[in-house]
């Protein structure tokens, strides 16, 4: 066992995501209570990965061991701050009409995705630091992965059975207990070792951009991100349009919990042995197959009429996306760092992922707005799956030169 790494970042992103799950669970939620129609709702939920997605630069290029630690804290108390403020509304909206409007609620949202947003990229990063040189990458980081969905898990069912119990209000503000509890688990990765030589910092902002561009323009770097991109579209359209169906079919919070939360239990059980289905398949196989099983199982949605058939679905919606996102981490962990520097690695990786979180929702709702919420899901995802196709197919056909020997 001594050349497992320090715990402490897995408890850290596990409690992490589980005040996220919270808030992500009974956002769309209270916003459909709340009266505000579907297309409206998912630029609501887009507004987090937007300031998400602009989180991710700074906190790369910030981002190194020694400061670490104060970037965590920093982070961390924002997330509780802007958890915490969604249940503004719901206590003073009705005193202070101003304090309801779709306004100030996009405000809210926002600080919450950019504190989410700076967490995780400064704790991936610190994660990657921390790993044992010579040890087994693809075990650490499926474990890794492992702990990213165990706090959606977390994060799902506490998210509809506190909503049920307690009402939105009071369950925003126990979601906001969660990034204080990771503030417990900061840590710095060890001194010294050896480690890859890393590209020294850039002096200016300029050069640092020039940094970002290079690393875009490097094929691995190309490929994980656009999976990253496509596995996030799917995502939160499953995420925020499945459960707005569920609750058209008159589900309880605490079931729509349930539902979110096995699908997050799937993706936590499945993920330690996504290292190997890498291993066996190779990465560009694993994506590719795991975003068709998505589509096609997003595609059945309007067939199912009660729990048990949404749950069967979103079990196996979350073993592709498992599949999926073990084997785009374990691709960003082998990029050579001697080339792209590790913060703007993870950076690049998660920003894809927010722009993924920015366009899902917000395509989902005006297609959902046009033809219907049923329908949506014949239209919407395999539209996504084609452009998908048609894109990576172009990422490969274009770094075969790179790649051939001279």
């Amino acid at each position: 066992m001594r050349d497992w790494p320090d715990p402490r970042p897995f408890l850290a992103v596990t409690f992490i995501n589980s005040g996220d799950g919270i808030a992500t669970t009974l956002v769309p939620l209270y916003l459909d209570h709340s009266g505000y129609p579907v297309d409206v709702i998912g630029v609501l939920v887009a507004v987090a990965g937007v300031t998400s997605l602009i989180s991710r630069m700074p906190s790369g290029l910030l981002y190194r061991r020694r400061r670490a630690r104060r970037l965590m804290y920093f982070a961390l108390t924002l997330q509780a701050v802007g958890t915490a403020l969604y249940a503004l509304p719901v206590f003073a909206g009705g005193l202070y009409p101003l304090v309801g409007d779709v306004l100030v609620f996009g405000i809210i949202r926002g600080l919450h995705g950019f504190a989410v947003g700076m967490a995780t990229t400064v704790n991936m990063a610190l994660f990657m630091d921390c790993l044992p040189p010579g040890g087994n990458r693809h075990h650490h980081l499926a474990a890794y992965a492992s702990a990213l969905s165990l706090g959606y898990t977390i994060g799902g069912l506490g998210g509809g059975v506190l909503g049920e119990w307690l009402d939105y209000g009071p369950a925003f503000v126990c979601s906001a207990a969660f990034p204080l509890l990771a503030g417990l688990c900061v840590t710095t990765p060890a001194r010294g070792g050896a480690r890859p030589a890393r590209p020294p910092a850039p002096a200016s902002l300029g050069k640092r951009l020039q940094q970002f561009a290079a690393a875009m323009r490097h094929p691995q770097v190309a490929n994980v991100s656009l999976v990253s991109f496509f596995l996030q579209v799917f995502h939160q359209i499953g995420q925020t349009y499945v459960p707005l169906y569920a609750l058209g079919m008159q589900m309880s919070l605490a079931e729509i919990g349930l539902l979110r939360g096995t699908h997050s239990l799937a993706n936590t059980l499945a993920r330690p042995f996504g290292g190997e289905v890498t291993r066996w398949l190779g990465h560009n196989r694993v994506g590719v197959l795991g975003l068709a099983l998505i589509t096609g199982l997003l595609m059945l949605t309007p067939w199912q009429t009660g729990l048990i058939g949404l749950l069967v679905l979103f079990v196996g919606i979350g073993l592709g996306r498992a599949a999926v996102l073990v084997a785009n981490t374990v691709a960003v962990a082998d990029i050579p760092e001697g080339m792209v520097s590790r913060g703007v690695a993870v950076g690049l990786y998660n920003a894809t992922r927010d722009l993924g979180g920015i366009v899902g929702p917000v395509l989902g709702g005006y297609i959902a707005a046009a033809v219907g919420l049923s329908p949506f899901f014949w239209v919407g995802p395999p539209a996504v799956f084609a452009l998908f196709g048609v894109l990576f197919w172009a990422t490969l056909r274009g770094a075969r030169p790179a790649e051939a020997p001279a």
